[in-house]
C-alpha cells in the first residue's frame, strides 16, 4: 500500500502522508488507510516481541457507516460494544471521584504544597528544583511541568509528592488520604 505522489487532500491541499494529524482537526473527508493504519511491512509494537504488520484487504473506494463498523466488534456482559484490547472491567467513578476531580488546579496545589499560583497559572514545581515556576496548573483541574514533563490529575499531583502509585490499593489509599486532605475541610 504505497501512497501515489499525487495524493493530496482536497481540503488542504497538503500530501495526506506528511499530515496525518489533520484527518481529525479540520474535518478531512479524503481517507488514506495508510493514515489510520499502520503500514504494511512495519512491525506492530502492541505485541512482544513485536509482530510484523500485513495487509489484509484494502477497498479505496469503500465508505463505510460508523453502525457497520462497530457491528463488527464484540460485546462485552452490559452489552456495551468491546473497544480496544483491554479485557478488564473498568471502574465506576464514584462521587468522591467527580468531587476530587472537580477541584481545580490551583486550589489543591496550594492545598498540598502551600504554594500559590502566580497570575499566569505557574508555581514551581515541586518534583525538581524549579527556579522559575514551570509547573502550570490549568483550569480543567490538570497541571504539566514544562521542566520534568509531568502531567495529570490531581491523582497524579499526589502520588508524585507523596511517592506512591495510583493503581490498585495504592490508589484506593491515595484517594482515601486526598480525601482527608482536601475534601472534608472544603465543606
Amino acid at each position: 500500500m504505497r501512497l501515489a505522489a499525487d495524493s493530496t487532500c482536497r481540503l488542504s491541499n497538503l500530501p495526506c502522508r506528511k499530515h496525518a494529524g489533520h484527518l481529525s482537526r479540520r474535518g478531512c473527508r479524503d481517507t488514506v488507510a495508510a493514515r489510520i493504519l499502520r503500514p504494511p511491512s512495519t512491525l506492530n509494537h502492541k505485541h512482544a516481541p513485536p509482530a510484523p504488520v500485513t495487509l489484509l484487504a484494502h477497498r479505496p473506494e469503500g465508505r463505510y457507516a460508523l453502525g457497520e463498523l462497530l457491528a463488527g466488534l464484540p460485546t462485552t456482559r452490559a452489552g456495551q460494544r468491546s473497544v480496544g484490547n483491554s479485557s478488564r472491567p473498568t471502574a465506576r467513578r464514584t462521587a468522591l471521584d467527580r468531587e476530587l476531580l472537580a477541584i481545580p488546579a490551583r486550589h489543591y496545589v496550594a492545598a498540598l504544597t502551600g504554594r500559590g499560583a502566580d497570575r499566569t497559572g505557574k508555581v514551581a514545581c515541586p518534583f525538581h528544583d524549579d527556579r522559575t515556576p514551570s509547573l502550570q496548573l490549568y483550569g480543567d483541574g490538570t497541571f504539566y511541568c514544562f521542566g520534568c514533563a509531568r502531567g495529570g490529575t490531581i491523582y497524579d499531583f499526589a502520588a508524585h509528592l507523596w511517592s506512591t502509585g495510583t493503581r490498585n490499593g495504592e490508589f484506593l489509599a491515595l484517594r482515601e488520604r486526598l480525601q482527608a486532605h482536601l475534601v472534608r475541610p472544603l465543606r
